[in-house]
């Protein structure tokens, strides 16, 4: 892997790729955790850098408390700090990223990854970005939200482990490194998100959300406090929660616990 076929992340360079001049971002080298770094931050008062990135996890999670892997030089991982003025919108702020995830890679790329309700993006049927969002007060008591973002941009057979590769995926192959900048991605994801977060409360983003899932109209199995359910995705509500019928019954699954697959 070599500096000139594989561009490093680096902070000024996103920083010029942003369209919001107001997100300062910084990037490491390599880091336990994006999203326990901006803790750290956060509760010694310092809030400056809104966008902490790396090129390389040592402690990266995933949801439910899952481990991420985080390859060096071949993914984004991110977190973005927000601040929110009311916790009315909160609920949506893990889809609202998918969203923006979806519409960044998009339009830098020839792919078109979909949702898997609720926090999964998916290519060719592998898993290529994960996202979670975490609540932590500041010094103040003031409760702050951290947005963890895990992008794989490169992959190849031999970038993941054992025991995720086969769901893991990449949006390129390693050959293909030169066709995207992921400074420009991070930067575009950022931005993306920035735009739907400012004006999150009229939900206009859901309708890319459903338009992009990849299990609306699909029979799932979803498990709930331990036990296993068949039914069919239906719908996204206005709070990204999944509509789902069984047996001729409407119920709506919330993030919480709940764990989906498809059939």
């Amino acid at each position: 892997m070599t500096e000139k076929r594989y561009n490093r992340l680096d902070t000024k360079e996103i920083s010029d790729f942003l369209n919001d001049k107001s997100i300062k971002p910084l990037v490491y080298d390599v880091i336990d955790s994006t999203n326990l770094e901006l803790k750290r931050r956060i509760q010694s008062g310092d809030t400056e850098y809104r966008l902490i990135a790396a090129d390389k996890q040592t402690m990266g999670r995933g949801r439910l408390g899952r481990s991420f892997e985080s390859p060096e030089r071949t993914g984004i991982y991110m977190s973005l700090l927000l601040i929110p003025d009311d916790m009315d919108n909160v609920l949506l702020i893990t889809s609202a990223a998918a969203v923006a995830v979806c519409r960044a890679i998009r339009k830098l790329t020839d792919t078109e990854p979909v949702i898997k309700w609720v926090n999964d993006i998916y290519l060719n049927g592998r898993k290529i970005c994960g996202i979670l969002a975490e609540g932590t007060p500041d010094k103040n008591g003031k409760l702050n939200i951290i947005l963890g973002i895990g992008i794989n941009v490169f992959g190849g057979p031999d970038t993941f482990s054992s025991e995720v590769k086969d769901i893991a995926g990449s949006i390129y192959g390693l050959e293909d490194a030169r066709k995207i900048n992921r400074n420009e991605l991070a930067a575009a994801v950022t931005d993306e998100f920035a735009a739907i977060y400012n004006n999150i409360g009229s939900r206009e983003f859901l309708d890319d959300y459903k338009r992009f899932s990849m299990v609306i109209g699909r029979n799932v199995r979803y498990r709930d406090n331990g036990i296993w359910y068949e039914a069919k995705a239906i719908d996204i509500d206005d709070n990204g929660g999944l509509v789902v019928e069984s047996d001729g019954e409407m119920r709506t699954l919330s993030t919480g616990e709940i764990t989906l697959r498809l059939v």
